[in-house]
């Protein structure tokens, strides 16, 4: 228990690099898993599944292309990739969830910043 304020500053510190260490090794884990896996081209029969890259064409929108990649590890995290954004969703997520099972030359509706916009599956890989 701490008694000063400096004593209450050093137990924040220590509880501060305690998460950040925690967090080192789940990136560790995150990279080892990812580092692992093969490509794939879809599942058999061409739907979206995990470790898919799917690029979204907008519809009815000047919006750029958006790709996502569909990972159950290191969702939310945003690249650069032939000039746009890649997004990392998980299964779990709601973008995740309407991508999984579609299949190429479909439309989706998603809401980004709030606004809801339609695309068309234009690639998985």
């Amino acid at each position: 228990m701490a008694e000063t304020k400096y004593d209450t500053f050093g137990l924040e510190s220590s509880y501060l690099a305690h998460g950040q260490s925690q967090r080192v090794i789940e990136c560790e884990n995150d990279w080892m898993q990812f580092s692992r896996q093969v490509p794939v081209e879809g599942d058999a029969k061409g739907k979206v599944a995990l470790w898919s890259l799917i690029r979204l064409v907008p519809l009815n929108s000047s919006m750029p292309l958006r790709y996502f990649f569909i990972s159950n590890i290191a969702g939310g995290l945003s690249l650069q990739y032939q000039s746009s954004s890649l997004v990392l969703v998980s299964p779990e997520t709601p973008v995740g969830k309407i991508l999984l099972s579609q299949e190429e030359g479909e439309c989706i509706s998603l809401t980004l910043a709030g606004k809801s916009t339609e695309f068309e599956i234009d690639l998985i890989q």
